[in-house]
């Protein structure tokens, strides 16, 4: 064989050899993640979503028609003046399928769906159901706060966190505030944590370790912070120019404008859940009773417990509170704590979400899941909907518009 030819030999297995690898890595390679499932279905035109157009004036409020945050409003009553028509009809999904059931429930604002999937918050345009930004994170349970032109996150993973402000129209980072500490090793990860955060009045609340933090909507500057005596363990509510605020071992009662200590009252809060308030009491659980104290002195009102359950707070509407378990919803009179009728599931019962005159929330579990409409007054259920595989979360409504999270992070939606 000559010198061309074992050079010519010599480049053809070179150039098998080579081709022999692409096609290798080309089979192991797993394949490209598909486009996120987003239905471009129009939204009604009578459907009620929030003005996406803000005067100055405006920007830092949101519409009453939106679920803007985490309880529908800083009492973290979870109630609205909307007044939805039975049956509910013309089912829609919006977002990406590339979440889990563990995600915050979704926010509604200014025409605009947030949506939490796997270390990305998701901005969705309801009029279109098309993608409007993302925003890339390590966390989990965000709870989007709205106000105005401004979407406030927290995140958290490894014991590290922040709250950030992003714009609600692109998703550009605005501003992020990083708390003096978080949970630690020392208390096994338990209370601590950053909080869902609360809006008002150009001040964004959130908690975190064991301080109560003010911050300016515009700027993310302090504006004040309250030392707690222990780890805190739920959220704020905020009522008036009073917030609340429960650690381990108080529940609080703040000046909103300056953190100036109102009272404390000794009690057992149970952790992730934040106080409701209404009809002047504050409603919290502690131990396994859910307890009204008076927001003028922080005594005990009444307390009521539930044999073999524990119960937190779910909301409030006309007279009346409500409290739940993993498997049953309560309703309680706020005057004296009577209870007024109850709903059970063998399974699971959600935070509801309440109009006028219903009560809805997600029950079930897996597959077999449902949404369910309750009369307020009498707790009868009036309405339902097979619907499969929603996410232990609470439904949120916005406009005339009921959105549930699903278990793969996709929000479904009807109308009426």
């Amino acid at each position: 064989m000559t010198e061309f030819e074992q050079r010519r030999l010599w480049m053809f297995a070179v150039i098998v050899l080579v081709g022999a690898v692409i096609f290798a890595v080309n089979r192991l390679a797993p394949a490209p993640a598909p486009a996120p499932a987003i239905v471009d279905v129009p939204a009604p035109a009578d459907l009620g979503i929030g003005d996406t157009a803000l005067s100055p004036a405006q920007l830092g409020e949101s519409s009453s028609s939106d679920w803007a945050m985490e309880g529908q409003n800083p009492a973290r009553t979870r109630s609205t003046p909307a007044a939805l028509n039975l049956p509910l009809t013309m089912q829609r999904t919006i977002g990406g399928a590339r979440g889990d059931d563990s995600g915050s429930p979704p926010v509604i604002a200014r025409g605009v769906a947030l949506i939490e999937l796997n270390d990305t918050l998701q901005a969705v345009d309801i009029a279109s159901g098309r993608e409007r930004w993302t925003y890339a994170y390590r966390g989990v349970y965000v709870s989007p706060a709205v106000a105005g032109d401004q979407v406030i996150v927290k995140v958290e993973a490894a014991n590290e966190g922040r709250i950030v402000a992003l714009d609600l129209d692109s998703g550009a980072e605005r501003w992020s505030y990083v708390p003096r500490r978080l949970s630690s090793a020392a208390s096994g990860y338990s209370g601590g944590h950053l909080t869902a955060p609360l809006i008002s009045d150009g001040l964004v609340y959130v908690a975190a370790g064991q301080e109560l933090y003010a911050l300016d909507l515009a700027s993310g500057a302090e504006r004040w912070v309250f030392a707690l005596q222990d780890l805190v363990v739920a959220a704020p509510a905020l009522d008036g120019e009073q917030i609340f605020i429960s650690d381990f071992a108080f529940t609080y009662a703040l000046d909103r404008r300056t953190g100036g200590l109102v009272w404390a009252q000794a009690t057992a809060p149970a952790i992730h859940f934040a106080p409701v308030v209404a009809d002047q009491l504050v409603f919290i659980a502690s131990g396994d009773a859910l307890v009204a104290l008076r927001r003028s002195d922080g005594s005990t009102a009444w307390n009521v417990a539930i044999t073999g359950e524990s119960l937190v707070p779910a909301g409030a509407a006309d007279g009346q509170v409500f409290a739940k378990s993993t498997v049953a919803l309560y309703a309680f009179d706020v005057r004296d704590g009577r209870q007024t009728w109850s709903h059970r599931d063998l399974n699971f019962v959600s935070l509801p979400a309440v109009d006028t005159d219903r009560v809805f929330i997600v029950s079930g579990m897996g597959a077999a899941t449902r949404i369910e409409a309750l009369d307020t007054t009498s707790g009868e259920r009036v309405w339902s909907t097979d619907v499969a595989s929603l996410a232990p979360t609470a439904p949120v409504i916005a406009g005339r518009a009921i959105y549930v999270r699903q278990s793969d992070g996709q929000v479904v939606s009807f109308w009426g």
